[in-house]
């Protein structure tokens, strides 16, 4: 957003209609912290005002917010000795815990020869 005849004085920012706050302006450029709660999709607006009370509103980009929190993996095998004879079983184990809030819904297992 840009004023050719002022400078910006507020800019208010909405998330799917709403307000999410006022962002902080520095030397004209504007920024905001948002953490969204929610995964999907997501309108992103705002309204900004100059110093003579103008105002304009700027239609919403749409963002794609998916889930980034990984759940802690340890994987352990037994025996675990370094080398065993050829046809010799060894057993593969995964201790995951989900992030909070979230289940585990599978675990895979990937050999390479």
């Amino acid at each position: 957003m840009a004023d050719t005849d002022g400078t910006i004085s507020a800019v208010t920012v909405f998330v799917n209609g709403v307000s999410i706050g006022a962002a902080t302006i520095t030397s004209g450029n504007w920024t905001i912290a948002w953490t969204p709660s929610l995964q999907g999709i997501a309108s992103v607006s705002a309204i900004a005002a100059d110093d003579r009370g103008n105002a304009s509103f700027a239609a919403g980009s749409v963002v794609n917010i998916t889930d980034s929190t990984s759940p802690a993996v340890v994987v352990s095998v037994s025996p675990g000795t370094a080398t065993l004879p050829s046809g010799a079983t060894r057993y593969v184990n995964a201790a995951v815990t989900p992030a909070a809030g979230r289940a585990i819904v599978r675990v895979e297992y990937f050999v390479s020869d």
